[in-house]
C-alpha cells in the first residue's frame, strides 16, 4: 500500500507542478472539504512539498519546514513520517497539517519508510542505509547492513518484521 501511495503522490505532485491539476481552495468551514471519521491522506514530493486531504478531492498545502525533496511518507494511524534527500526525516502528529524534524542527522538520501507498529519505524536509502526508530520516529539509529547499493524500498510482512 505504501508503494501505491508513493506512486500516487509522485503523479499528483507532477500534475500540480505542471499546472495540469489545480488544488481546490478549501475553507475550514467548507463541509465538502473534510469528511469521514478522521481519515487523512498525505502526499509529499519535491522541494519539501506536502499536501493533505480528508476526501481526496480537496487538498491543502502544509509547510513542512524543509526544502529538500521528500521521497516517501507512511502512517501508523496516529502520525505520518516522511523521508527524503540528505537524510531528511520529518513527522506530523496532526494529519499532515504541521511537521517537525526528527533528531536524525544522516547525509544519505532516504527513499522509503514503513511503520512496523508499536511505535517502531524503519527507513531505507542510498548506500545501503537502513535506520530504525523505536520511539515513534523521534530518534533514529543506523543499522549495519551488508548492502552498499541504493535501497529504493522497504516493506513489512505485517508481523512487525521487515
Amino acid at each position: 500500500m505504501n508503494k501505491v501511495i508513493s506512486l500516487f503522490s509522485a503523479l499528483f505532485l507532477c500534475l500540480v507542478l505542471a499546472g495540469v491539476f489545480t488544488l481546490t481552495s478549501c475553507d475550514d468551514d467548507d463541509d465538502g472539504c473534510y469528511v469521514g471519521h478522521g481519515t487523512r491522506f498525505v502526499i509529499v514530493g519535491y522541494d519539501g512539498k506536502s499536501y493533505y486531504s480528508s476526501n481526496l478531492s480537496c487538498w491543502k498545502e502544509s509547510n513542512t519546514g524543509v526544502t529538500d525533496h521528500l521521497y516517501s511518507v507512511a502512517s501508523d494511524g496516529s502520525r505520518f513520517v516522511a523521508v527524503g534527500k540528505n537524510g531528511t526525516v520529518i513527522i506530523s502528529t496532526d494529519g499532515g497539517e504541521t511537521w517537525f524534524n526528527s533528531d536524525y542527522s544522516g547525509t544519505f538520501h532516504l527513499n522509503d519508510v514503513v511503520s512496523l507498529g508499536n511505535n517502531r519505524w524503519m527507513a531505507a536509502g542510498d548506500s545501503g542505509t537502513v535506520i530504525e526508530s523505536t520511539d515513534a520516529g523521534d530518534s533514529w539509529t543506523e543499522l549495519t547492513t551488508p548492502h552498499v547499493a541504493n535501497l529504493r524500498g522497504i516493506a513489512t510482512d505485517g508481523n512487525n518484521s521487515v
